[in-house]
């Protein structure tokens, strides 16, 4: 009689159970296939959430398990996007992405040594990206000991919410944020799917005298404004303006390779109003273009677009406008754009200023600088530790006249998200540069700085020779010489 009964309710109990496995098994795919779409969407707050439900199911499962530290890194959390990366590398089935960017979130907390050993992983299946990064430790390791030519100051009127996207307006100072504690007369509905508030842009004065950013107030008027305006970029006479309309969502890295949706506007400012406004004619529905910056006389746009071939993600591009339309963009070749993201250009008519993530840094996004004249640029440089950070450091302009600049970066020592600082410079750099008539190097030539209370130097095979003194300190003349040649006085 037992023995029927048992061979009467067995199959029934394996069906339940063959039943319960499939429905769970169904359960992880929905969730990870929906987790994966919000995340290709820069949903990042939603795509977490999801994720944890599959780690619910599977503890073990190395895609979520990465993906999580993924949209940690992503939401401005690197510190703890490492304990899942940690998680997700020990698993056999992990991908090698997952090394890439457990190194990337190591360097944004600045454990250059921890990054490179990953790095150097990923580089036995990619050397090219893998040991281009390993290096890049290297450089991190020795530039953030160096003390910088800039000092950062972070900014007074920063909130806990995003304050991003510095730009010149006159004396005046136009930014982006995503507070809340200021409110218009017109009541709008202002919160996204995060419950985030969509940024708006906000203008403020300049102390006369330390620069520091006073209490803003909105651009423009309610009739006029619209959320997700920005950055924004003036010619020097204030006249016209470039901008973009954007996805940003507060607390959300805005450098994104995935779901970052921005087009260019451009208007005529009279009297504070934008007349005028229409798209750029380069506008494209399947990239971004964005992070304007106008050259001072308003007739040079750059820009940057991660349209198909680039070099890379983001690249950064010029149009000229010539007879009242903008020239087809070019792309401002090798020398700037990598295989990485260059962001935020900004052209103060003598030096280019944008941000990379490939150009050798200190981690996450840096600032850096090239030599030339709109349309060709050498020499770049990286702004060093004052400027730039192991974190997201962009969206950098600069005042030659007051010495003092801003720039956006989400590192730890500020107030919130993203976070706008004052950057002063620290020292005066100079560059001697010793050329024959016909403008050929003259390499070993002297250079005398008696009077100036220091010893003899040469220009190198390139007939340079760089330093720096205190900003304010320099007045002195140095003597330049070289064995068959006149000598020359230069003042500093």
């Amino acid at each position: 009689m037992n023995t029927t009964i048992r061979a009467s309710w067995m199959p029934a109990i394996l069906l339940c159970l063959a039943t319960g496995l499939f429905s769970q098994t169904s359960a992880v795919k929905e969730n990870l296939s929906r987790a994966d779409k919000q995340f290709d969407l820069y949903a990042y707050n939603l795509a977490l959430r999801t994720y944890e439900q599959v780690i619910k199911e599977q503890p073990n499962n190395a895609h979520a398990l990465a993906r999580i530290g993924d949209c940690h890194f992503q939401l401005n959390r690197p510190q703890e996007a490492l304990s899942w990366y940690d998680q997700a590398v020990l698993r056999p089935e992990a991908s090698p992405e997952t090394m890439l960017n457990y190194g990337k979130a190591l360097m944004h907390t600045g454990d250059y040594i921890g990054a490179k050993k990953w790095f150097v992983m990923y580089a036995e299946g990619n050397p090219s990206i893998g040991q281009h990064y390993a290096q890049m430790c290297d450089y991190a390791l020795q530039a953030s000991r160096k003390e910088g030519f800039f000092q950062a100051l972070n900014e007074p009127l920063n909130t806990e919410a995003s304050d991003y996207g510095p730009a010149f307006y006159g004396s005046k100072l136009v930014y982006n944020s995503a507070r809340t504690d200021l409110k218009r007369s017109t009541a709008k509905a202002n919160a996204d799917w995060s419950g985030s508030a969509y940024n708006q842009l906000f203008v403020t004065q300049r102390n006369p005298g330390d620069n520091y950013l006073q209490r803003p107030a909105f651009l423009r008027g309610d009739l006029q404004s619209n959320y997700n305006e920005g950055p924004v970029s003036f010619s020097t006479d204030g006249r016209r303006v470039a901008f973009c309309r954007n996805n940003f969502i507060d607390g959300t890295r805005q450098i994104a390779s995935k779901g970052l949706t921005m087009s260019l506007y451009l208007a005529d400012v009279v009297d504070g109003n934008w007349m005028n406004e229409r798209p750029f004619a380069y506008n494209g529905s399947d990239y971004a273009t964005g992070f304007p910056g106008l050259s001072p006389d308003g007739n040079t746009l750059y820009f940057a677009s991660n349209q198909a071939g680039g070099y890379g993600g983001w690249d950064i591009y010029v149009s000229n406008y010539i007879g009242g339309n903008w020239s087809i963009p070019r792309n401002l070749g090798a020398v700037i754009n990598t295989a990485g993201n260059e962001v935020t250009p900004f052209y103060d008519g003598a030096n280019l200023y944008f941000s990379s993530d490939w150009h050798k840094g200190l981690g996450g996004m840096d600032v850096f600088r090239a030599d030339g004249q709109e349309n060709a640029f050498t020499n770049v440089v990286q702004m060093g530790s004052g400027v730039n950070s192991s974190r997201d450091d962009y969206g950098f302009i600069f005042d030659t006249k007051s010495n003092t600049g801003y720039l956006t970066s989400n590192r730890p020592e500020g107030r919130g998200n993203e976070d706008i600082w004052q950057v002063r410079k620290r020292v005066d750099e100079f560059v001697i540069t010793v050329t024959d008539p016909q403008r050929n190097p003259i390499a070993g030539a002297e250079i005398d700085f008696s009077a100036c209370n220091a010893g003899m130097k040469q220009t190198d095979a390139t007939g340079r020779y760089s330093f720096a003194i205190a900003s304010g300190k320099a007045d002195c003349q140095v003597t330049v010489r070289k064995m068959g040649y006149r000598s020359a006085v230069l003042p500093v």
